[in-house]
């Protein structure tokens, strides 16, 4: 009866270490991997519920939906009912929670094929490997997409080993293919690998009727953005044709960077370092028993490749099953060792999730600077506005208005060159570059945070505060022309 017992027990330590470790992550960073976690879909919300947030030309052309802002208003209303106010920590614990599901289904799959080697391998990989890590807690919808995406093509692998087993297996096909709606509502770029993902599965389900069900339950989610569109944007799906028509036909991503072909091969050879051809390894040996992860995640980079502007997270949703398929290759070659060496395998596993953890630490560390600035004057009583003098591009990791814990701070963004002595009578606290000095404070930081500091220029602010000048100040630095413009002097910096 122990022995039985025992791979429950190792799987609920798995799932329950899982937990703690994106909790605290969750909590950790304040900042997120790229400015869109904040502006796309919590500083939206804020705005909907305080009347204050920066609103960027991506919600003004209406190429955004309303779902994962319509999480964190959920989410907000709740800790507003609770006297906690809108902390973005609660949307970030939210996910962080969500996300351990995609631990327990690394850990039962890799249970299902290799027993405890599986269970112990697949969940160590899915606990520690830093994408997955990182990406649990994050609040854009190109890391959420990933994470519903793996779940979604986990619990349909569990579902064809049920099936082989003649077993019951209809209900996870059924639920695969809600998760796989969910991540289309999330990341429309992921449409081409949500069909091939439905093409994939539903060939697997031989009874119509059950294909059928498993069609519609697709769709639910699916149809759901339509009329969600239709409520909050005037039109059924029309953030993803606007999307589409100013992305795809416009060039409008163009203006913020082409890259090379190979830019997310570079990717993993730059960041994952050593990690790479192990991984790739083992991704390939089992490529052809995992072929449906295995295939998708090439399918995700490859058509990603072809786009002109890339960014490592618009592939996010190829790692987890990058891992995976690896982790469960990894299982199938020592699947039937002891006890004593499976506890050794296991520490390798960890020690090698940790050797691939720097460039994930060093990205949301520099993330963090301003935020981390921001979160720490939000708790001063005296602070009546906030400015940031930095350059163009700094404003995206500012956090905005999301940041400001205090109620009703306005704040304001100043790039290098614009006069400012006019218009410090409106804030008294600045975030700054250690050097730039444009009010003469070398002497008066507060704290610094990487290159970064806080400065205090006065005890008070004068005049009418002005809510919308950050919005105002990036909707002009965000103009094509002035992109260009200064897209040239970055790269000569």
């Amino acid at each position: 009866m122990t022995k039985r017992h025992k791979p429950v027990t190792l799987l609920a330590t798995i799932l329950a270490f899982g937990f703690l470790m994106r909790i605290l992550f969750a909590f950790y960073y304040s900042g997120g991997w790229r400015p869109d976690e904040i502006f796309q879909n919590l500083e939206p919300a804020h705005w909907y519920l305080t009347g204050h947030g920066v609103i960027t030309w991506e919600w003004q052309a209406k190429i955004r939906n309303w779902i994962m802002p319509g999480v964190a208003i959920v989410i907000w209303k709740a800790t507003s009912l609770m006297g906690l106010g809108l902390p973005p920590s609660a949307v970030r614990v939210f996910f962080s929670v969500l996300s351990v599901s995609i631990i327990a289904a690394f850990s039962v799959l890799g249970k299902l094929r290799y027993g405890r080697t599986g269970l112990m391998i697949c969940g160590i990989t899915a606990i520690f490997w830093p994408d997955l890590l990182i990406g649990a807690a994050r609040t854009g919808g190109e890391f959420q997409a990933g994470n519903t995406f793996a779940l979604a093509i986990c619990l349909a692998l569990i579902g064809k080993f049920q099936q082989e087993n003649a077993k019951k297996y209809y209900a996870l096909y059924i639920l695969s293919a809600f998760f796989i709606g969910v991540t289309f509502d999330l990341r429309f770029q992921l449409v081409p690998a949500c069909g091939l993902a439905i093409l994939w599965i539903g060939y697997w389900i031989k009874n119509w009727t059950y294909r059928f069900c498993f069609l519609i339950f697709f769709l639910i989610p699916v149809f759901f953005l339509g009329i969600l569109d239709k409520i909050t944007l005037g039109g059924y799906f029309i953030s993803v044709y606007n999307n589409f028509y100013l992305n795809a036909y416009k060039g409008v991503a163009d203006s913020y960077g082409v890259e090379h072909v190979y830019y997310y091969i570079s990717f993993f050879i730059k960041d994952w370092k050593i990690s790479t051809p192990i991984v790739f390894y083992f991704f390939f040996r089992g490529f052809r028993q995992y072929a449906l992860p295995a295939t998708l995640a090439v399918f995700i980079i490859f058509f990603h490749s072809a786009i002109n502007h890339k960014e490592v997270s618009f592939i996010y949703a190829a790692l987890p099953l990058i891992i995976l398929v690896s982790s469960l290759s990894f299982s199938s070659m020592i699947e039937n060792c002891s006890k004593e060496t499976l506890f050794k395998y296991g520490l390798a596993v960890f020690v090698f999730c940790q050797l691939n953890r720097t460039y994930v630490v060093d990205q949301m560390r520099k993330a963090s600077s301003i935020t981390d600035l921001m979160v720490k004057v939000s708790g001063y009583n005296d602070m009546c506005g906030l400015a940031l003098m930095t350059d163009y591009y700094t404003w995206g990791a500012s956090g905005g208005y999301t940041l400001v814990r205090k109620k009703d701070v306005p704040l304001y963004f100043y790039p290098f060159e614009f006069n400012v002595y006019e218009e410090n009578k409106h804030y008294n606290y600045v975030i700054s570059y250690r050097y730039y000095d444009p009010h003469n404070l070398s002497k008066k930081n507060i704290t610094c945070a990487d290159q970064y500091c806080l400065f205090k220029i006065s005890d008070k602010c004068l005049g009418k505060p002005d809510y919308k000048q950050f919005e105002n100040m990036v909707g002009f630095v965000e103009q094509p022309d002035i992109k260009k413009k200064y897209n040239e002097i970055w790269k000569i910096w």
